[in-house]
């Protein structure tokens, strides 16, 4: 048997050459990609008229992206953002699970420390008689044996597998906050937009109500000239007409102005019936600001938050293969003992029922090489996926916002003429209801021009909502609204180095 000194020297100098050995990280460091965007966006350089909004490539402010939804210059917008924020439930879920995620990070991290665990027990037992050499009576008998004692054991990461498994967590936190962030800007992009098409259906019921009004009239001109025998009866059947017609526009547009309504009343948390009284009575389609600065498309990277989430998870992904390729090496723990044990209860601390063992373990998957080089690849494989998709998101982001200023752009070119329009109708039908009057035409000159009116009309006010969804559109597109400091919790140590400092969330109530 070899001298007890000596082996705790051994021991010792192990330990110390895997403690010193534990630098070593294996797998690829990540980088962010280079990923080569266009100078700026082709945003139109001509506007439709002095009157008219235009979006430029000028720097957005990012102020101005943060509380975007107030250049709709609308207060009951305003509150219902603020509330939305407050209790939407898709906003609470993803709260939830950046808690999951901050959680998971600190458990993965916790693997870098020592694992002690305390154990007391009591054992009554009985040895075999014919252990000690076939003998029939070998002292056996019934004993009791108390035991109380510390283990503990500490792997040592020699090859960096924790420290990779903790830059994934990492990764996993970061798209996790990111993802809440998303959350934010389409939560506020749909109740803007539900909001304004609320308001564009109100408006088109108004526009539908004043057709009736003067169809009613027309209706009630032609029977007063019918009975005095100046009208005939096919005039009377085709106002009547029209004015059916016109009224049977009422039910759907009444059917959307209340679905709309439901649909803010479950964006902002509550029953969908809660608003009908905030927001039934009708008010103007919200207008936004002359001018949209867009900025460069470079700065999408850093503001759009569905882009910053893909990056994280490529980093994630990226540090999964170093978790894979270390299991090609071994890994190693130093494991100790150290407690008492003794026959009799009184005697379980006394210092000569102590025991102790320390000394260092391996463990090294040998025998399925094949196996790990496999998951190696499955690894390398789904970072390349990440890699793929992240700049995929970039494609789509940049398609998003030209599209959107291409629609903001011709809305207002639209807008515009449909104006003109129904100028140009109105001055139609009351000639023709003049030169009607003076039996000068034939009443069919009066239909057709209310109804060339009613449809431009009709048009002017779905341009108008149209105009107010594009605005909404471009924003969303930009990733404004995602900077909200009532939302969005602070994780500075999992934060890109050029992400902005968000402050923390409110706690729960």
């Amino acid at each position: 048997m070899l001298p007890t000194r000596p082996i705790n020297r051994i021991t010792v100098s192990v330990a110390a050459g895997l403690m010193a050995l534990a630098g070593c990280t294996v797998g690829p460091d990540y980088q962010r990609p280079g990923i080569r965007t266009p100078g700026q966006f082709n945003a139109p350089s001509e506007k439709p008229g002095s009157a008219t909004s235009s979006a430029t490539n000028a720097p957005a402010s990012p102020e101005a992206l943060a509380t975007w939804w107030t250049l709709m210059n609308d207060t009951t917008l305003d509150s219902l953002v603020q509330r939305s924020i407050a209790g939407n439930l898709d906003i609470r879920i993803a709260r939830a699970r950046t808690r999951e995620a901050r959680a998971l990070r600190g458990a993965t991290g916790s693997a870098l420390n020592p694992i002690v665990e305390l154990g007391s027990g009591a054992e009554r037992r009985r040895e075999s008689d014919k252990l000690d050499g076939g003998s029939f009576d070998n002292g056996g008998g019934d004993t009791t044996l108390f035991e109380t004692g510390l283990d503990a054991s500490w792997e040592l990461d020699v090859f960096g597998r924790v420290r990779r498994e903790i830059e994934a967590a990492d990764g996993d936190l970061a798209a996790s906050i990111e993802n809440q962030r998303d959350v934010l800007v389409t939560l506020i992009a749909e109740t803007a937009l539900t909001y304004t098409e609320l308001r564009g259906f109100q408006r088109r019921l108004f526009v539908v109500n004043e057709s009736i009004r003067a169809q009613r009239e027309s209706v009630g001109l032609i029977d007063s000239r019918f009975q005095a025998g100046l009208s005939s009866e096919l005039q009377v059947s085709q106002s009547r007409s029209q004015l059916a017609i016109r009224e049977s526009l009422i039910p759907a547009l009444q059917t959307s102005i209340r679905a709309s309504i439901h649909r803010l009343g479950v964006l902002v948390g509550q029953h969908p019936a809660d608003l009908i009284s905030l927001l039934g009575p009708p008010k103007p389609i919200p207008t936004g600001p002359a001018e949209i600065p867009l900025g460069l498309p470079s700065d999408l990277l850093l503001r759009r938050p569905d882009l910053r989430r893909a990056e994280r998870q490529l980093a994630a992904a990226t540090a999964r293969i170093g978790v894979e390729t270390a299991d090609l090496y071994p890994r190693f723990s130093l494991t100790g003992r150290f407690g008492f044990a003794a026959g009799e209860f009184s005697d379980q601390f006394d210092m000569n029922a102590r025991n102790w063992s320390f000394g260092p373990t391996v463990r090294w998957r040998l025998f399925d090489r094949s196996q790990i080089r496999n998951e190696i690849v499955v690894a390398g494989a789904r970072q390349e996926q990440s890699l793929l998709a992240y700049e995929k998101s970039i494609l789509v982001a940049l398609e998003e916002v030209e599209n959107a200023v291409v629609r903001f752009h011709q809305e207002q070119v639209r807008r515009q003429s449909l104006v003109g329009a129904v100028a140009a109708s109105q001055r139609a039908v009351d000639l023709a209801t003049d030169r009607f009057t003076a039996e000068i035409d034939d009443y069919l000159n009066v239909l057709e021009g209310q109804k060339t009116l009613y449809e431009a009309q009709d048009q002017l006010a779905q341009s108008e909502l149209d105009s107010a969804t594009a605005i909404v559109a471009v924003y969303k597109a930009l990733g404004g609204g995602w900077t909200d400091d009532r939302v969005v919790e602070d994780n500075s140590a999992s934060r890109p180095a050029d992400a902005p400092s968000i402050p923390a969330e409110p706690q729960q109530e």
